[in-house]
């Protein structure tokens, strides 16, 4: 079935303004990328119908169907709740004070149609959630809510999923796994997918296609691979590129004058990029201090470590 997203109008509030002028396709998962502030959050938000401030226009067509979500010069718009929109935020926003199960519970009371015990049984295995189910929200780890959060939403069976920044709190094992899993169910629910991630390598694995965003507007469309290696040379949609960089190879070297960073690949980065062999060198021919990238640089600490007070 064909799907596509149509936006056009702006949301400003408190300086910050975003300017959209949409028309995508959804029948391949979309990804966004940018530097943070860019508006990749507030995308979504609008797309979900969180934005009140939003004054314009968006319209959908999914499973063949077409839907006006909002058109507020006629001073109309859909209540959230009617939108069947799946979010996942990077902050999980779990229902606090209930169990992991409790969380579960809620999203199959509201789903489209009844889910049988065999799926739910299924994804919290296969999202490592399992032994969890028990336990306070409040006690989890940050990947531990993130993939809770994933399965709430698959769970409530959206006919449109946004995700935000889904697996930022996860390890790179929990990572592939979840992504598997993820690639998976979309592709026997023919859900759409809209995933705004930093990484670009995730990026690259999820979707074919993608959004690059900058200062509340889309700066570029067209397919991932393309535009992260567009974003090798420095340019403003490779932001993300660099920072995943950053966080998966080893520095060989900083040149503070030519701006020039020398890193190695790590092996698990060899079926993300493309025309490299493992042991190579990448060099991103960029001002690396304008993002606050001190040299010499050093990989990012441990993730999905349980958060202290």
């Amino acid at each position: 079935m064909s799907a596509r997203l149509q936006i056009a109008g702006q949301l400003v509030r408190d300086g910050f303004s975003v300017e959209l002028s949409l028309d995508v396709d959804l029948s391949e998962p979309l990804g966004v990328l940018g530097p943070t502030g860019a508006g990749k959050t507030t995308l979504l938000r609008i797309i979900a119908g969180l934005e009140p401030d939003f004054r314009g226009r968006v319209e959908v067509t999914l499973d063949g169907h077409r839907h006006i979500w909002a058109e507020l010069d006629q001073g109309e718009r859909v209540p959230v709740h009617r939108r069947g929109v799946g979010v996942v935020f990077q902050d999980s926003r779990l229902l606090p004070g209930r169990t992991v199960r409790a969380n579960l519970d809620y999203a199959m009371q509201r789903a489209r149609a009844v889910s049988s015990g065999h799926e739910m049984d299924h994804m919290v295995r296969a999202l490592a959630i399992e032994p969890l189910l028990a336990q306070q929200v409040a006690v989890l780890s940050g990947g531990e809510r993130q993939r809770v959060a994933i399965a709430r939403a698959l769970l409530s069976q959206p006919r449109l999923l946004l995700m935000d920044e889904p697996l930022a709190a996860n390890d790179n094992a929990h990572r592939q796994e979840v992504i598997a899993f993820l690639l998976a169910w979309r592709e026997q629910h023919r859900t759409p997918l809209i995933y705004v991630s930093h990484s670009v390598r995730e990026l690259i694995r999820v979707a074919p296609r993608c959004l690059a965003m900058q200062h509340g507007q889309v700066i570029a469309e067209g397919k991932t691979a393309d535009i992260a290696r567009s974003g090798v040379k420095g340019s403003e949609a490779g932001v993300a590129g660099l920072e995943e960089a950053r966080q998966t190879a080893t520095v060989v070297s900083a040149d503070a004058e030519t701006g020039i960073v020398t890193l190695q690949v790590q092996p698990e980065d060899k079926d993300s990029l493309e025309q490299l062999s493992v042991g190579d060198q990448l060099v991103f021919e960029t001002d690396y201090s304008a993002f606050g990238l001190g040299a010499p640089l050093q990989p990012e600490p441990g993730e999905d470590e349980r958060e202290s007070d």
